[in-house]
């Protein structure tokens, strides 16, 4: 048996939210998480490489067929805007899925918590100081009768 880490509360084991908080329980995946993020690093290398191999492909191939110089460092440069943007993204999806969070963005000195909380105020409301009206006074006016006039 494991505990809610919320809430405190017994869960059985194999459930992956607790029955009574909703909150999530920590466990295997924690494992999963890193082997995401080890797959997720591995393809990037992956990529990396591969990205590089298709540059020095598309610069022989624009070399031979005499292409423009400017046009070919045009090209040149999309592509590794696009080879750098890919890999980037990757790079920023890492952290995400291990779980591990730049502590430097969850704490700052904004969010301080105060020295001391205040006291309730448990004070009862003062007495009406006039009686409160009706609510039905004026209501069974509507159910009379109002004749017609017809023209």
């Amino acid at each position: 048996m494991t505990f809610c880490s919320n809430c405190g509360n017994e869960v059985k084991q194999g459930l992956n939210y607790c029955n009574r908080c909703g909150g999530k329980i920590q466990g295997e995946d924690e494992s999963e998480s890193t082997s995401v993020a080890k797959s997720l690093a591995t393809s990037l290398g992956y990529i990396g490489a591969a990205g590089f191999g298709v540059l020095i492909g598309i610069i022989a191939i624009l070399t031979k067929s005499d292409i423009d110089p400017p046009a070919l460092v045009a090209v040149i440069a999309f592509y590794l805007v696009a080879l750098f943007g890919i890999c980037f993204s990757i790079l920023q999806m890492i952290p995400k899925v291990s779980g591990k969070r730049d502590q430097s963005r969850t704490t700052s000195p904004d969010h301080a918590s105060p020295a001391q909380l205040d006291s309730p105020t448990t004070n009862q409301l003062e007495e009406a100081k006039v009686a409160p009206a009706s609510v039905v006074e004026n209501t069974t006016r509507t159910l009379d009768k109002v004749p017609i006039e017809r023209k």
